[in-house]
């Protein structure tokens, strides 16, 4: 794109989430550091508290304590990640939306980009 447009500037960022979406990673991962801090402490929090141990603790994170924490670590990544991942592929050129894979569902082909190109050129 730069031969065919000299001076023009490729910029890549983020593109932002829903805000439902941010909300919900930060719970997941909110409740990912729960339960790996209830099967790093979980006897000692209950004890500290004065509460009986709930029967979800004593029968499964209890006793698979690294088990526990992996499986948290993981599926709080795995969801936590997906839910802040867009796929976005948009390309704008002074503020002017030239494609989006949002709305097209698909990533831009050669001949597609050769398109974007030529308008970016009108443009100028």
């Amino acid at each position: 794109m730069q031969q065919k447009i000299p001076g023009l500037e490729v910029v890549g960022t983020t593109f932002p989430p829903e805000p439902w979406k941010v909300k919900v990673s930060k719970v997941v991962s909110a409740l990912q550091f729960g339960v790996i801090a209830l099967a790093l402490a979980g006897d000692t929090i209950f004890s500290t508290l004065n509460f009986p141990p709930p029967l979800f603790y004593t029968m499964y994170i209890k006793p698979n304590k690294i088990q526990s924490c992996l499986l948290a670590w993981v599926i709080g990544n795995l969801v936590g990640g997906s839910m802040m991942s867009t796929g976005a592929f948009e390309i704008f050129y002074d503020e002017k939306l030239l494609f989006s894979k949002l709305s097209t569902g698909r990533l831009p082909d050669m001949r597609m980009v050769e398109e974007i190109s030529r308008k970016i050129q009108e443009l100028r």
